[in-house]
């Protein structure tokens, strides 16, 4: 005879298992037993039957201490008997996730968001990794913001657009549970640049014309286009976007999303024949008035 065994619990649930003899239908009695934790654990029916399949056990942690209790199911038939183990594992209560911080993905500084742009929240609790992937959402005031990223201390979402006009926003993450709200300043653009190491310093996140990665080794020359990649540019989308490299500003040939990447911006901009050479040049992006982080870099040959 054979009979499948129950699968780990963190809450009360009930399985139904089946006892086989071929063909035959045979009287047989099922009988529970526990040896940690008292009667958690209990069979119907427990009396004699003459079917196949359709008793139920049932464990109940619900007045249980977090922890791991065993016990066992005892079906005899015909003479013979079949001992199933059952394990039960009883979970802590979910906490709610913990907000620490919420900061501009890209330069990972602190500072008021901008509808459209990339942010990253850090915490405790906040979701399961993408290889995992469990309920969650994130939440500015009642809109649901677009995840690109997950793990357990970290979400990068790209803010709604419906933050747009307000002068404040409450960000929630909803993960087993629901944060306290974590109010932030809105302002109408918070223009960064991405660098290299997710630092928010040094090497910023810049292609060549061929497309090749800006670095010391690979810088571009006087003259050729490079593609500089950011975020937070907001609602002020319509304002002149600007660059400058060194002490020179950089025409500016394309100024807008980057293709197939949500809250991503791209400007494609030549680089002035007067800047010197050199591995750390510094490079800036303005939208309007307001101006990308500094300590952002650029290699020229």
């Amino acid at each position: 005879m054979a009979a499948n065994a129950l699968p780990l619990s963190t809450a009360p649930i009930t399985q139904t298992f089946c006892v086989s003899a071929g063909s035959y239908e045979i009287p047989w009695t099922a009988q529970a037993s526990t040896q940690s934790g008292g009667n958690w654990l209990t069979v119907t029916p427990s009396t004699p039957a003459t079917y196949t399949c359709g008793p139920q056990a049932t464990p109940d942690g619900s007045q249980l201490a977090p922890g791991t209790y065993n016990g066992s199911i005892v079906v005899t038939m015909a003479g013979q008997s079949l001992t199933i183990p059952v394990t039960l594992v009883v979970l802590p209560p979910a906490t709610p996730p913990f907000i620490g911080s919420v900061v501009n993905s890209a330069s990972a500084i602190e500072e008021p968001v901008a509808p459209g742009e990339i942010v990253s929240i850090f915490g405790v609790g906040l979701a399961q990794p993408e290889t995992n992937p469990a309920p969650f959402e994130v939440l500015f005031d009642a809109t649901v913001a677009t995840p690109l990223y997950t793990s357990y201390g970290q979400i990068n979402v790209v803010v709604p657009h419906t933050v747009s006009g307000q002068t404040l926003t409450n960000v929630q993450v909803i993960f087993e549970g629901q944060s306290a709200a974590w109010t932030l300043p809105v302002a109408g653009a918070s223009p960064a640049i991405f660098t290299l190491d997710s630092s928010g310093l040094g090497a910023g996140a810049i292609l060549n014309q061929d497309n090749s990665v800006n670095t010391p080794g690979n810088p571009a020359a006087r003259g050729s286009v490079i593609q500089i990649f950011g975020t937070g540019v907001g609602s002020l989308n319509t304002a002149p976007v600007s660059v400058t490299i060194g002490a020179a500003s950089a025409f500016v040939e394309y100024a807008g999303p980057a293709p197939d990447a949500a809250g991503l911006y791209q400007i494609n901009a030549v680089v002035p024949a007067g800047v010197p050479s050199g591995a750390t040049v510094p490079i800036l992006f303005s939208v309007g008035s307001l101006s990308s982080q500094s300590g952002v870099t650029v290699a020229v040959q």
